[in-house]
């Protein structure tokens, strides 16, 4: 057996950057460590194999430190739901050295490695939420990148939050029929949902990578938060869908790392 690290961006602020490891969901990943700015802090744990995951570490400031890991690597790299990261850019794109990771799953729709959406779609939460019964018309989720103008009668929260609060805010994503945000995982988490999500501006490549289960809109097209219509076919069973994709990915990675 190969003892293995999660290394991932942990902002204390920013609940999916908590939520997204997978080592919260496969307990046979059980070590946890902060992606480090210092490319030098890696030799400690470059004795091991690696498990890069997940969030969107293909961020500029972080895949520089990928790259550099890489020219390190003694033992099995693995990318694990993590994707593009590029702000104000609208072009899903990838390092030309992602190809030299021993395995590849990434949450970007399309990519040509393989789909494997954001690990937080494990946690039995998603199970409770979705059976909750809609309280509000239309609920709000601010990213403090891009937070979201009017829409000031209904209710809001924003993704400051610690891991303690994941249920918390499922719970309030579910209580509303229609989500309107700015977030990622706001967006993202609608959807495993089945709720109708519209993404308020999209401010970052990373939005594009997303199954096409939402809407974006702006300012200029509030109408659609009122309007009926069903969500986008294919909501229903998505959570299913992408629980089944990051279990046969962990299936995988369990037969590179031989745990």
């Amino acid at each position: 057996m190969i003892p293995t690290v999660s290394w991932m961006t942990v902002n204390p602020d920013n609940l999916a950057e908590q939520v997204c490891r997978p080592s919260a969901y496969f307990k046979e990943l059980s070590e946890v460590k902060v992606l480090p700015n210092d490319i030098d802090d890696f030799d400690v744990f470059l004795k091991n194999a690696v498990i890069f995951g997940g969030s969107g570490l293909f961020y500029p400031d972080t895949a520089e430190v990928l790259e550099e890991a890489l020219k390190r690597k003694k033992h099995p790299m693995v990318l694990w739901g993590i994707g593009a990261n590029e702000h104000l850019e609208h072009l899903v794109r990838w390092p030309e050295w992602t190809n030299e990771f021993d395995l590849i799953g990434l949450r970007d729709y399309g990519n040509p490695w393989g789909y494997v959406p954001c690990p937080s779609c494990m946690s039995p939460y998603f199970d409770e939420a979705r059976a909750k019964t809609p309280e509000h018309e239309v609920v709000v989720y601010d990213h403090p990148l891009g937070p979201i103008k009017g829409l000031k009668d209904h209710p809001r929260r924003s993704n400051n939050h610690k891991a303690e609060k994941y249920r918390e805010i499922l719970l309030f994503l579910a209580s509303g029929k229609t989500i309107v945000t700015s977030s990622y995982h706001g967006t993202y988490w609608g959807m495993l949902l089945g709720r109708k999500v519209l993404c308020w501006r999209p401010w970052s490549s990373k939005f594009y990578g997303l199954e096409p289960l939402h809407f974006r809109v702006n300012d200029q097209n509030w109408a659609w938060v009122h309007r009926t219509f069903q969500a986008p076919a294919g909501v229903v069973d998505y959570l299913e869908r992408c629980r089944w994709a990051n279990i046969e990915f962990a299936r995988k990675v369990f037969e590179v790392l031989n745990v």
